[in-house]
């Protein structure tokens, strides 16, 4: 037996990459270093709020960052997800017995809430591209402007997740594990009759990256392409229960299981995984108590011992992190498709886009307000725009 533990870990290690990182313990109030917790960070601002998500209990936001968590509300919650623009999305579910959700929005992390009517349903999400979901009855809406407007569209069965492409392609996917697509915003669905074989968890998730659709359930992790007829599985570094699967809007990913904690820097089939930290405790028993977050500078990791953090790796932008809010320079809109427009007081200045690594893919002459600049040949993902002192950071689409 113990021969073939060690062929085990040796094996483990051949396949993956092994580099362990330092985490640290992060601080939380007290009462919230338990299962009952999920801590959710904006990728953009680093802020977080902790929710109960198995039985009542208070809620916790960080209104600054760095700062102290503050008390903000009471009550049992579903999930929490931000906008690009730090706009706080809270999901309380009322009852705890069945599921009937109350969606709540902040413009203040969590100071004060506006409750938004009509949801119904159970997809409530904000997808690496920013794009926002939340259900309603017989479909659910989506907003590709972090929040500011939202589309109804109806679906021709239950929805238990979502997803939009990069090319604007809407992917939903049943409780029966039955996948559909639409290319015209909801109008018209598509059935892709894809044979799964598998079980269905409550914990399911789905991903559109490039030319594929990932779909997690809570045992393991597939992909398929609209011509495929099948669910191809997709290779980890592990044999066990994916207890919780995280994409970051740069679209490198974070997974844990009973083996640790593995980050990639991408989520295709025989990408390399790196085990940073093996497990620090008793194997987690769900994924409430293994739960992963990430900005664009930390991981966060709740296990069984607490929350713990360390900075990110893969490091997303090798360069200073620029100001999301410059009154000198607007870059609309956010995230963007074919073209983005600049609106500048400067005379005349060079626009910069810079990708994740740092090298500037695209250099324009910006003369005049309203200037539009064409981002065709250019993939999606996370950029860094400059102009004069000016900075931030957009999403391509």
């Amino acid at each position: 037996m113990k021969k073939r533990s060690l062929l085990a870990l040796f094996t483990l290690l051949f396949f993956t990459g092994f580099a362990q990182v330092t985490f640290q313990q992060y601080p939380v109030p007290a009462r919230t270093d338990n299962p009952n917790y999920r801590l959710v960070a904006d990728y953009y601002s680093d802020k977080k709020i902790l929710i109960p998500v198995l039985h009542s209990d208070s809620v916790f936001a960080q209104n600054t960052t760095g700062g102290s968590f503050n008390l903000v509300g009471q009550g049992l919650y579903v999930t929490a997800f931000y906008a690009n623009n730090g706009d706080l999305y809270l999901v309380e579910n009322t009852d705890t017995n069945s599921f009937n959700p109350h969606l709540y929005k902040s413009v203040n992390n969590g100071s004060t809430f506006t409750e938004i009517t009509g949801v119904a349903g159970r997809v409530f999400q904000r997808d690496q591209y920013g794009n926002l979901f939340y259900s309603i009855t017989g479909g659910f809406a989506f907003s590709t402007d972090d929040g500011a407007n939202f589309t109804n569209v109806s679906t021709p069965d239950t929805v238990f997740s979502v997803a939009r492409s990069a090319e604007g392609t809407l992917y939903m996917l049943s409780d029966s594990v039955k996948l559909y697509f639409s290319t015209n915003n909801g109008t018209n669905w598509t059935d892709l009759s894809k044979k799964y074989s598998g079980n269905a968890w409550h914990e399911q998730h789905l991903w559109a990256l490039n030319d594929k659709i990932y779909f997690q359930t809570g045992s393991s992790l597939h992909f398929t392409t609209e011509n495929d007829t099948i669910w191809h599985v997709i290779t980890l570094p592990f044999t066990s229960i994916i207890t919780s699967l995280h994409v970051s809007p740069d679209l490198a990913s974070f997974c844990t299981s009973a083996y640790g904690f593995f980050t990639s820097n991408n989520l295709s089939n025989g990408a390399t995984w790196t085990n940073i930290r093996t497990v620090p405790g008793p194997a987690q028993v769900s994924i409430y108590n293994n739960y992963i977050a990430a900005t664009d500078s930390a991981m966060y990791w709740h296990t069984e011992t607490g929350y713990i953090y360390a900075p990110r790796t893969p490091n997303p932008v090798n360069i200073a992190a620029p100001q999301l809010n410059n009154t000198n320079v607007k870059v609309f809109p956010n995230p963007a498709t074919a073209q983005l427009f600049v609106s500048s007081c400067h005379k005349s200045d060079d626009f910069l886009l810079l990708n994740v690594t740092g090298q500037t893919v695209l250099t324009e002459r910006v003369s005049s307000p309203g200037k539009a600049i064409d981002l065709k040949g250019l993939k999606p993902g996370i950029y860094v725009w400059r102009m004069g002192i000016s900075t931030g950071k957009i999403i391509l689409q």
